[in-house]
């Protein structure tokens, strides 16, 4: 998947390819993949970072929602948008890995964001 969104990056059939790759295969492992190889080589394309929440909002895989918590983190970091959606992310979603991934985003992206909630929440799963 990696390999055609880089190769394939200006036909413009990938893309979609991709998306439907991740809507039909029910393999954890290849969602997440697509949803990685979506967000590393289409960071500017003007739907991707939308399709990336929504995938968030749909996908019951805490796996699927960690890797696209972690795709939008790194790749859309400068977005204004992203560290208030991480953050209500972390407050909405009930999975213990998702959430985690979330905090652990937020804290390597966004260091001198991590408020105190994130703060204590970390500590406490770091010593469990």
């Amino acid at each position: 998947m990696g390999a055609i969104a880089e190769h394939y990056q200006n036909d413009p059939a990938a893309l979609p390819w991709l998306k439907d790759c991740f809507q039909s295969d029910t393999s954890e492992r290849v969602r997440s993949t697509v949803v990685n190889a979506i967000a590393q080589n289409y960071p500017k394309d003007p739907t991707t970072l939308t399709w990336l929440k929504d995938c968030f909002q749909s996908d019951t895989s805490e796996w699927a929602r960690a890797a696209v918590v972690e795709a939008i983190a790194l790749y859309s970091r400068d977005d204004p948008t992203t560290l208030p959606w991480l953050k209500d992310c972390f407050q909405s979603d009930t999975s213990e890995w998702a959430r985690a991934a979330v905090v652990e985003a937020i804290a390597e992206n966004y260091p001198v964001d991590l408020d105190e909630e994130l703060r204590e929440w970390l500590q406490q799963h770091e010593q469990q």
